[in-house]
């Protein structure tokens, strides 16, 4: 009788490749899969980066469905695929697959990461719209504002909805998003640009 090879979990991998630098292909991949398995299965990878256990759902979110011809699907996913692949390789030879990570202990240390990348884009995107440094100076004044109270709002949200158990990131991404928004059309009455998260 052929038995099925035991599971023994899964792994959250990063692989660089040269044809797709400086962004990385996020797979899961079962924790016996080897490195040498890994680099004869995808040719041409230059770097595996480990993550932690914590990066599950992000990496869900990133992940390349290979069957379904599923890539990068909005600006989000552009964005932190080469933020996250680029923050990892500038900590080359450090691993993170190991269980509690002082890094990345919790999947919401890993939300607040990303979601980080994503405001502060969407504020440097938007300063360089503006010419004169005075005008910028405000700008970059009201949106430093604009992100506090967002983090405050979000925080508190989080909170109130602990006890429903976590969002898929997702889900999670859309809503603090359209939360900061909304902060940035309180101190500046619109927003200068509205990136959307497109499935």
């Amino acid at each position: 009788m052929l038995l099925r090879p035991r599971c023994h979990g899964h792994q959250n991998v990063i692989l660089c490749h040269v044809g797709c630098a400086p962004s990385g292909i996020f797979l899961q991949v079962y924790q016996r899969d080897t490195e040498a398995y890994l680099r004869s299965k995808y040719p041409g990878v230059t770097n595996i980066i480990y993550l932690p256990p914590s990066f599950s759902n992000v990496v869900n979110y990133l992940r390349v469905d290979f069957d379904n011809g599923t890539f990068g699907r909005s600006h989000y996913h552009v964005l932190l695929n080469k933020e996250i692949t680029s923050y990892f390789l500038n900590l080359s030879g450090v691993r993170f697959d190991s269980l509690g990570s002082d890094l990345f202990p919790t999947e919401d240390s890993v939300e607040d990461f990303c979601l980080n990348f994503v405001i502060e884009d969407y504020i440097k995107v938007t300063l360089e719209l503006l010419r004169g440094g005075r005008a910028r100076r405000n700008y970059l004044n009201k949106l430093t504002a604009a992100k506090e109270q967002w983090m405050i709002r979000r925080q508190l949200r989080l909170n109130q909805e602990r006890y429903l158990g976590g969002n898929s990131f997702d889900v999670e991404i859309k809503r603090s998003c359209a939360e900061f928004y909304t902060e940035v059309r309180k101190v500046l009455g619109s927003c200068p640009i509205r990136w959307h998260s497109i499935n």
